[in-house]
C-alpha cells in the first residue's frame, strides 16, 4: 500500500513544486485595474449584495462569494488592508491552482493512463495562460479547477454511467457557469459532445450508448438550468448588458480568440507542436478513445459559438479551457511517445527520463517567455503602449504602484505639492494614493499641475513621452527604473514661463476676450477643452513643439476646428471650437440619475432626420454631478428595423476625471458608417462602476459634416 502511494504522491509533489517555482513571482504582484474593481465593489460586500449586483461583468459571483467567506474567516474587511497585502488573497488562488493541477493529474492518470496524467499536469503548470490568470482576483483560476472536476465526472460517466458521475457533472457544471457567465460556452461544448454521441448511437442502433449519451447530455442541461436559477436575481444584467452584443459570423470573432488560445496554451513551446500532431495522427489511426473527442468538443465549441453569436469575447474568456487542453496534450504526447522504439532495457526509468526532459523543456521555455514579456512591456512603457492579451499583460511586470506611492510619500514636502496621473488605469493607482491620503488629479497634465506652483509630481505609464512633450517646464525621472507607474518631478522653467505668459496675455486680450471665453485653458487634455467649450463653445490651447500634430487626429475625430493665432519660442497659441449643426439641439430629460441600484437611466429615443443621419459626431452637453471616478458612461445605440446594429459608449470619467458638482461638459461620440435617415438613436447613461451620477439640462448636438 505504501509503495503504491509513493509514486503518485512523489509525481504530484514534483509537478506542484514546478508550478510553485513558475507562479511564485505572481504571488506578490500588486492588484491591477480589474482586480481592484472586483475587490472594492464585490468581494468585500455582503453576500446578499454579491449575489444580486451585476452592474458590470467583473462580478464572478460564486468566486466572489468564496472570497467574502474566506476574508471573513481570516478577519479581513478593509480594502486598504488588501492593497498592502495582496498575498492574503493570492495564497487562496494558489490553492485553486494546486487543486486544478492535482485534479488534471489524477483525472488523466485514471482515465488516460499514468504517463498521460503526468504529462498533462506538467503541461498545465507550464501554460502561459494558466500562469497569467490563475492567481488573479478573478474567477478564472476557480473555473479551471471546476472544469477539471467536470471532466472527471464526464469521463467517468463515459466509462461507467452512474448517478455519482451524473451529479458530479451537474454540480461542477452549475458552479462553473455561476463562477463566470461565459463558461456557459464550456457547458454547451459538453452538451454538444453528448448530443453527437446520441446521434451516433441512434445511427448505430446502440441502445446502451443512446441511454448513456441521453443521460450524460441531461447532466449538462441540468447544470445549465442550475446556473440560470442561481443567476435569476441578476438575469437581465447578465444576458442583456452593453457588453453583450451580437454580430454573427464575423471572421475576426473567431481568429482573435484562437490567436489568444494559441498563445495561452502553447506560448513559445514550438517543439511540442510536431509531437502533438504526431499523437493526433496516431490516435486517429487507432480510433481514439471517446475521451479525446469529449475534450475536442469542449475545446472547439466555445470558439465556434463565439463566432456564430458574434460576441466580441476577450481572449481571457477562453483560458479556462487550459485543463482540457492539458489533458488532450497528455493524451496526444503519450500517443506520440508510444511510436518511439524504446530499448527494452530502458524500462520505466527511460520513460521517466523523457518526462523529466519534457519538464526541463517546459521550464526553460517558460523563463524565455517571461523574458520576452518583460522586454515587450518595457518597450510599451518607453513608447506609451499597453499590451493586454492572453500572453502579454501590462500588469505582469514593471508594475509596482505600492512601491511608487511609498516613494512619493517620502519625497512630498511638508507643505505638499500637486500630484497628477497621466495614463495608468482609472481603478488602479488612485486607490493606492487614496490609501496614503495623497490628493491627486487623474489625467492632469504637467501644465495644469504647475499653474501657480513651481514643482509638481506626476505618475505616468508613458514617462518618456511625457518628458519629450515638455514646453515651459522641465522634468526628471525619480523611479530607479521605468515602470507602469513611473514617478516624475516636474518644474517651471523661466524662459518657458515667459513665453507662456506672453501668449496668455494675447489670448485674454482684445478680440478674444470679447468673445466671452471664461479663461485660458493651458493643458491640451480633452477634459479641459470639453469643459471650456461647454461653457463658451471656444477654448484656447498652448501647444508645445509637435503637439498639434500629435493631437490633430483626435481633434478631427471629434470635429474640433483648430486655428493658430500666435506663437513664441516654439509654443503655439491655438483657438479651438467644435463644429456643430445650426439646427436646434435635441433636448433630453431635464434631470436624470443613475446609481449602483439603478445603473441605467431612462433612454432617450430619436428617429434620425436626413440632416442628422449625415452627422459624423454627436455631442452631449450636460451639467454633471458625480464623485471622481464614479461618473459612469454615456451610451449611444443605433437601431434599424428594431434591431441593434451599433453600440458606442464614452466613459465620462475620462472627460471629468475629478468629477464635479453641476459642472458643464461637452462630450462626443463618433457616429458609425452607414447610418441612414429613419434609423433610431437610443441614448442613456449607465453607471458601469456602481457610482451615483446626476445629469441636468442634457442636450444632443450633431456635428456638421465636412
Amino acid at each position: 500500500m505504501k509503495r503504491s502511494l509513493f509514486r503518485p504522491v512523489g509525481e504530484l509533489l514534483f509537478i506542484l513544486a514546478m508550478a510553485f517555482a513558475l507562479l511564485q513571482p505572481y504571488l506578490w504582484l500588486d492588484f491591477w485595474n480589474d482586480e481592484l474593481y472586483t475587490l472594492r465593489y464585490f468581494a468585500l460586500k455582503p453576500l446578499s449584495t454579491i449575489a444580486t449586483d451585476y452592474h458590470v461583468p467583473n462580478n464572478h459571483i460564486f468566486f466572489n462569494l468564496l472570497n467574502r467567506l474566506y476574508l471573513s474567516t481570516i478577519g479581513v474587511a478593509s480594502f486598504d488592508a488588501l492593497l498592502s497585502h495582496p498575498i492574503w488573497l493570492r495564497q487562496l488562488y494558489l490553492l485553486y491552482a494546486f487543486l486544478a493541477i492535482s485534479a488534471v493529474y489524477f483525472v488523466g492518470k485514471r482515465y488516460a493512463g499514468h504517463w498521460a496524467g503526468l504529462i498533462a499536469g506538467i503541461c498545465l503548470a507550464g501554460m502561459p495562460g494558466f500562469m497569467n490568470f490563475v492567481l488573479q482576483a478573478r474567477g478564472y483560476g476557480l473555473s479551471m479547477f471546476l472544469l477539471s472536476i467536470l471532466l472527471y465526472g464526464a469521463w467517468g460517466f463515459c466509462r461507467r454511467p452512474s448517478w455519482r458521475y451524473w451529479w458530479l457533472q451537474v454540480l461542477a457544471g452549475g458552479l462553473l457557469f455561476y463562477t463566470v457567465a461565459s463558461n456557459l460556452y464550456v457547458l454547451l461544448g459538453l452538451g454538444g459532445y453528448w448530443f453527437g454521441e446520441l446521434a451516433l448511437s441512434f445511427w448505430r442502433r446502440d441502445g446502451r450508448g443512446s441511454r448513456t449519451a441521453f443521460w450524460g447530455g441531461s447532466a449538462a442541461v441540468v447544470g445549465i438550468v442550475l446556473g440560470l436559477f442561481a443567476y435569476s436575481p441578476v438575469f437581465g444584467q447578465v444576458f442583456s448588458n452593453p457588453y453583450v452584443t451580437y454580430s454573427p459570423f464575423q471572421l475576426d470573432r473567431l481568429t482573435y480568440p484562437l490567436r489568444g488560445a494559441f498563445l495561452a496554451f502553447i506560448g513559445r513551446k514550438w517543439l511540442l507542436l510536431p509531437l502533438l500532431l504526431l499523437g493526433g495522427w496516431a490516435g486517429l489511426r487507432q480510433k481514439s478513445k471517446p475521451e479525446a473527442w469529449l475534450l475536442a468538443s469542449i475545446l472547439a465549441m466555445p470558439f465556434l459559438l463565439a463566432f456564430a453569436f458574434g460576441n466580441p469575447a476577450p481572449q481571457r474568456v477562453f483560458v479556462v479551457l487550459a485543463p482540457a487542453f492539458a489533458l488532450l496534450s497528455g493524451l496526444l504526447l503519450e500517443q506520440a511517445l508510444r511510436l518511439v522504439p524504446w530499448p527494452a532495457q530502458w524500462g520505466r526509468a527511460g520513460r521517466y527520463g523523457v518526462v523529466l526532459a519534457l519538464a526541463a523543456y517546459v521550464l526553460a521555455t517558460c523563463f524565455q517567455e517571461r523574458q520576452a514579456v518583460d522586454k515587450r512591456l518595457m518597450e510599451d512603457i518607453k513608447t506609451g503602449g499597453r499590451s493586454q492579451d492572453a500572453f502579454y499583460q501590462y500588469y505582469s511586470a514593471h508594475y509596482q504602484p505600492r512601491a511608487e506611492v511609498s516613494r512619493l510619500s517620502q519625497l512630498l514636502p511638508p507643505s505638499g505639492a500637486p500630484v497628477g496621473i497621466i495614463g495608468c488605469e482609472p481603478h488602479g493607482l488612485t486607490y493606492f494614493l487614496a490609501a496614503e491620503g495623497i490628493a491627486h488629479a487623474q489625467d492632469a497634465t504637467p501644465e495644469e499641475l504647475l499653474q501657480g506652483r513651481d514643482t509638481a509630481f506626476v505618475f505616468s505609464s508613458r514617462p518618456l513621452r511625457v518628458l519629450s512633450d515638455a514646453f515651459g517646464w522641465g522634468g526628471e525621472v525619480l523611479s530607479p527604473e521605468l515602470n507602469y507607474h513611473t514617478l516624475l518631478r516636474v518644474w517651471v522653467e523661466k524662459e518657458g514661463k515667459a513665453a507662456v505668459g506672453e501668449l496668455s496675455s494675447m489670448a485674454l486680450a482684445g478680440q478674444y476676450a470679447a468673445e466671452g471665453v471664461p479663461q485660458l485653458w493651458l493643458p491640451d487634455s480633452l477634459p479641459a477643452l470639453s469643459e471650456a467649450m461647454a461653457m463658451a463653445d471656444t477654448a484656447f490651447l498652448l501647444s508645445g513643439p509637435g503637439r498639434r500634430g500629435q493631437h490633430q487626429s483626435t481633434w478631427l475625430k471629434y470635429g474640433i476646428r483648430a486655428d493658430t493665432v500666435g506663437s513664441k519660442g516654439g509654443i503655439a497659441l491655438l483657438r479651438l471650437a467644435p463644429r456643430l449643426m445650426q439646427s436646434p439641439p435635441e433636448q433630453l430629460a431635464e434631470s436624470t440619475a443613475v446609481s449602483g441600484q439603478q445603473p441605467y437611466s431612462p433612454p432617450f429615443w430619436d428617429t434620425l432626420s436626413p440632416s442628422q443621419a449625415m452627422a459624423e459626431v454627436i455631442w452631449l452637453r450636460a451639467s454633471l454631478s458625480c464623485a471622481a471616478g464614479q461618473c459612469g458612461t454615456w451610451v449611444a445605440e443605433w437601431q434599424r428595423g428594431g434591431e441593434l446594429y451599433h453600440w458606442a459608449g464614452e466613459d465620462i470619467n475620462v472627460w471629468a476625471p475629478r468629477g464635479g458638482s453641476g459642472r458643464p461638459l461637452l462630450i462626443p461620440i463618433a457616429v458609425p458608417d452607414g447610418v441612414a435617415p429613419g434609423d433610431v438613436l437610443k441614448t442613456y447613461f449607465w453607471s458601469h462602476n456602481g457610482g451615483d451620477m446626476q445629469a441636468g439640462r442634457a442636450s444632443l448636438y450633431f456635428r456638421q459634416p465636412g
